[in-house]
């Protein structure tokens, strides 16, 4: 499989993997939807032709991944949630432009 498709599996699977990580991390527990999360995980750790015991150490590396980047990344976090709160889109969040969410990282790491 070529490097940068493996990449993006890797990217997918860890997006993936962030959402209830960042939940437990915010609100000390995840709420729902973690069997969504791992399932795509799983899919993806397929895709790279991996099985049985591969894909559980693979999904938990991936999860450890997606735990390290929120941790280094907590303060964009916030603030990108906080935006789409102050907007009322949480379930639209699209509407919250890739500029608008650059600008809030670079300003929430100017402040760590």
């Amino acid at each position: 499989m070529p490097r940068k498709m493996r990449k993006q599996l890797e990217d997918s699977a860890c997006v993936s993997m962030a959402s209830s990580v960042a939940e437990v991390k915010a609100v000390g527990r995840v709420t729902c939807g973690v069997e969504d999360d791992v399932a795509e995980a799983v899919a993806c750790a397929r895709m790279l032709g991996l099985r049985g015991a591969a894909i559980r150490r693979w999904v938990r590396a991936r999860k450890a991944k997606a735990r390290e980047l929120l941790e280094d990344n907590w303060p964009a976090v916030e603030a990108i949630a906080r935006r789409m709160l102050q907007r009322e889109r949480v379930l639209l969040w699209r509407e919250v432009t890739g500029a608008e969410v650059r600008r809030l990282v670079d300003r929430a790491r100017r402040r760590a």
